[in-house]
C-alpha cells in the first residue's frame, strides 16, 4: 500500500510487489510514488472485471478528494480453508478501519499470489454455479462497493491489494496483535496464554464489526 502506511510508525515491509515477499526495502526507497500514477497495474484473478472501466481521456481525479480508496480484500492460497481464509480476511478488514479505506471481500477462483509459489492456484471452495465470489456464498459483503462501478457516493473508486501478510503485521505493529490460528505448539506459558486471549477478543470484535452471515444460511441454521 506504500503510501498509505508512511505516517509514523511507519510499516517497513509493505513495498513487496507482486509476490516478491523475501524483498524487504525500506518505503523511502521504493521507486516512485504509485499515487502520482495514471495508469494502474492489477493482477487479473478473475473472469469478472476487478477494477473500474478505463474513464475516457480527460481530467484526472487522481490525488483528489475526488478518490475513494477501495481495497480489494482477498485470500492468499490454494490450501487454505474456509476459516482461515476468513481468518486472514478480518486482517484485511483490520487495515481498511484503520486506514480508512472501504473494503470489499473477493475471494475468487484464482487466489492472488505469484505465479512462481507454491500457494498459487484455485480457491478450493470454488464453484462456478455459485457464484465468481466464495466470500458471498456464506457472507454478505461488508461494503456497498461493488465490482466495476465507476463512483462510489459521488467519487471515483481507486481498487488497492495490500499482501495479506502486510496486513497481519500492520495489525501487529498498531493494535499489538492480529488474528492468527497458529501458535507455537511446544510452548504453553502464562505469556502465550495472554496473547491468545488478546487475540481472541480482537478477532471477535473484528467479527462483531465487519461479518454477517447470509440470512438463507441462518435460516436453516436456526
Amino acid at each position: 500500500l506504500g503510501a498509505l502506511t508512511l505516517a509514523p510508525p511507519a510499516n517497513r515491509s509493505v513495498c513487496d510487489g507482486y509476490g516478491a515477499r523475501k524483498v524487504r526495502v525500506s518505503c523511502s526507497q521504493c521507486p516512485g510514488d504509485p499515487f502520482n500514477s495514471r495508469t494502474w497495474s492489477v493482477l487479473q484473478c478473475s473472469a469478472t472485471p476487478l477494477v473500474p472501466p478505463v474513464v475516457p481521456a480527460g481530467p484526472t481525479l487522481i490525488g483528489t478528494a475526488g478518490i475513494v480508496n477501495v481495497l480489494l480484500v482477498v485470500s492468499d492460497h490454494n490450501n487454505h480453508g474456509l476459516f482461515a481464509q476468513v481468518e486472514r480476511v478480518l486482517n484485511q478488514l483490520h487495515l481498511a478501519g484503520t486506514r480508512g479505506m472501504t473494503p470489499f471481500v473477493f475471494l475468487g477462483r484464482k487466489v492472488f499470489a505469484s505465479p512462481d509459489s507454491c500457494s498459487v492456484g484455485e480457491n478450493q471452495y470454488f464453484e462456478p454455479a455459485a457464484g465468481d465470489n466464495v466470500w458471498e456464498y456464506y457472507f454478505e459483503q461488508v461494503s456497498d462497493f461493488r465490482l466495476g462501478l465507476r463512483a462510489l457516493h459521488g467519487r471515483r473508486p481507486r481498487v488497492l491489494v495490500a499482501d495479506v501478510d502486510d496486513a497481519r503485521r500492520h495489525a501487529i505493529q498498531r493494535d499489538r496483535d492480529a488474528v492468527v490460528s497458529y501458535f507455537r505448539f511446544d510452548v504453553y506459558d502464562d505469556n502465550l496464554h495472554q496473547i491468545r486471549v488478546r487475540v481472541r477478543a480482537m478477532g471477535a470484535r473484528l467479527l462483531a464489526d465487519w461479518v454477517r452471515v447470509r440470512p438463507p444460511l441462518r435460516a436453516e441454521a436456526a
